[in-house]
């Protein structure tokens, strides 16, 4: 490690157990940067360079806070060899944490700034939208923040309440209350969602130390690197929140197929998913990377594609433990869709982990997941909500999916009955609406399913989607989902709902929140025998997402025994009779 005199300016190399107190500077980098090329020769080279400035300001800060060393990582690093390059990038964080004091120093920020100010010059600074910034606001023991002339700003701990708004990083981080290890890996990865470098490479190695992970350094494999890291903490971890991104297509293909991130901005609104391993009633399951991808064993829940599964993973939202009821989140947990195959891959549909309650769950198998990306162009057969041409009309069309979730008894689907642009794919279960955005004031498309069971019994799904425009320029679809069990009613059931959702005047009473990017689920269980020698008759769950923060269990509908599903009281939802 080398280290500069901040008396003299000269470089000297300590190695081992005999590196002396230092300071070190946190910066972003600009167009003229003294390098360690630069600093040979009683600085003849970096004499002229406007980066020398900010060096001999950091120098003047040490000593005065009495340290006779500092580390720069633009002269302290010989960058001409890879060897030393890739030692130095692997230790940065070690190098960031032994530090007595880290000076962040913010070029762009004048003195007389308000810090508390939401969109001032503070929150605004270049230095917070930088990867290799956040390894040095969070690896130090003392952080001071100084402004572009050197006046003091405050400390990490004084400075709490701006930089947990601007970072998203949560104060206990922050202060040092909790090491950064007890954030899950879904949380650490969505404070650096929205950070950027300036090679691609850098995204992945500017966290090496965040996630405390070792690894060679390849420039020029770009994304790769980021796969690298991910699957380097596989081999590390038990925190299946890694696999809790989002598929947002501003940063996915449609070809890709990994459970891995392509990248951590999909890992955005990751930041409140928590292991359940991580409590004494959860059981860690062990799972690793070989040649065929993601080994894992979890649970699975079928659907109405038998290509498609749902993966249950051991991860919940943090805010489940606050109002809800304590055994809660030991019977709901988040899943992510897969793609049935030898190699299991990612689907796009829904676009985040959702909820899904354990029942649901038909069994547990080891599978393997795909770890790397596919090649471009490999057609997988999904459905997303989005919106697309309509080409009826020529205009915009909102395009509806919904997803039709089974439990232990996958029955036969068939479409009885279905209005305006309604799809059902090949592989049954996936239905899609489309709306043209036109001037009508209210436009419905919907469906009556009939399942039939292997015990014998049948139920009817009813799905409907609704679009009210009228004068807004962004008109906001509604669900509705209504089972009608066979059990209970008579053969009229199919033809009263086919009359009921086929009339002008049918109307869906229950509104909804639905962004372009949510995704709605519903998912019927059939009877079935569960552990506590109860019989699930017919089960239903609604799942939204209201905001891009959470998705949110809207509504359950179910009949279980007391002892199997805690009070969740289902919020009214109907549809309107023509008369």
């Amino acid at each position: 490690m080398r280290l500069i005199n901040t008396t003299t300016l000269e470089l000297r190399e300590f190695i081992g157990q005999g590196i002396p107190p230092y300071a070190i500077l946190s910066h972003t980098w600009g167009g003229e940067e003294v390098t360690f090329q630069d600093w040979q020769g009683a600085l003849q080279g970096s004499l002229v360079k406007a980066g020398l400035a900010k060096i001999r300001g950091a120098c003047a800060q040490a000593l005065e806070d009495g340290l006779e060393y500092l580390w720069v990582d633009t002269n302290c690093i010989d960058k001409t060899s890879s060897a030393e390059l890739s030692e130095a990038i692997n230790s940065m964080f070690a190098w960031y944490r032994g530090s007595r004091v880290c000076y962040a120093y913010l070029v762009d920020v004048p003195d007389a700034v308000r810090l508390h100010e939401n969109g001032g010059a503070f929150s605004r600074s270049r230095w917070f939208t930088r990867g290799w910034t956040l390894q040095e606001l969070l690896a130090p023991m003392d952080v001071v923040f100084f402004a572009a002339d050197w006046k003091r700003l405050g400390t990490r701990p004084e400075l709490k309440v701006p930089l947990v708004r601007i970072t998203g990083v949560p104060a206990e981080y922050l202060t040092g209350a909790k090491p950064i290890w007890m954030a899950s890996i879904a949380r650490r990865m969505s404070w650096m969602s929205k950070r950027v470098t300036t090679r691609t490479e850098d995204m992945a190695y500017s966290m090496l130390g965040i996630f405390d992970i070792h690894m060679p350094l390849i420039y020029g494999e770009g994304p790769r690197a980021f796969l690298r890291l991910q699957e380097e903490i596989l081999k590390s971890t038990d925190d299946q929140s890694i696999l809790c991104w989002e598929w947002d297509r501003c940063y996915v293909d449609d070809s890709w197929a990994s459970v891995l991130a392509p990248c951590p901005a999909v890992f955005l609104h990751a930041g409140h998913y928590i292991p359940t391993a991580w409590d004494d009633k959860a059981e860690a399951v062990p799972y690793g990377i070989s040649n065929v991808g993601v080994s894992i064993r979890l649970p699975l829940v079928p659907t109405a594609n038998p290509s498609m599964f749902l993966a249950v993973l051991d991860v919940r939202p943090e805010w489940m433990l606050g109002d809800w009821d304590a055994d809660l989140p030991y019977t709901h947990q988040l899943c992510i869709p897969l793609q049935r195959g030898r190699i299991y891959r990612r689907l796009p549909f829904p676009n985040r982990p959702f909820l899904l309650h354990m029942a649901m769950v038909v069994q547990e198998s080891s599978i393997h997941v795909m770890a790397r990306e596919i090649s471009p162009g490999v057609q997988r057969g999904y459905i997303s909500t989005r919106q697309e041409q309509s080409a009826l009309f020529g205009l915009p069309a909102f395009r509806v999916g919904l997803l039709v979730v089974f439990g232990a008894q996958v029955p036969r689907v068939e479409v009885v009955y279905s209005s305006y642009s309604c799809d059902l794919l090949e592989t049954r279960g996936i239905m899609t609406f489309s709306f043209p955005a036109t001037r009508q004031e209210s436009i419905c498309a919907a469906a009556v399913l009939r399942l039939r069971f292997k015990d014998g019994h049948e139920s009817f799904i009813l799905l409907a989607a609704q679009v009210n425009e009228g004068t807004d320029k962004h008109p906001t679809p509604r669900i509705y989902c209504q089972v009608v069990p066979m059990d209970r009613d008579s053969g009229n059931a199919t033809s009263q709902l086919v009359a009921d959702v086929s009339s002008p005047s049918f109307q869906i009473n229950q509104d909804v929140d639905f962004s372009s990017d949510g995704a709605v689920t519903v998912a019927l269980g059939g009877a079935i025998t569960n552990s506590y020698g109860g019989r699930e008759v017919v089960r239903v769950v609604h799942v939204v997402y209201k905001d891009r923060d959470r998705c949110e269990l809207l509504w359950e509908s179910a009949e279980f025994p007391s002892s199997l599903v805690p009070g969740i009281e289902p919020t009214s939802a109907s549809y309107s009779r023509s008369e």
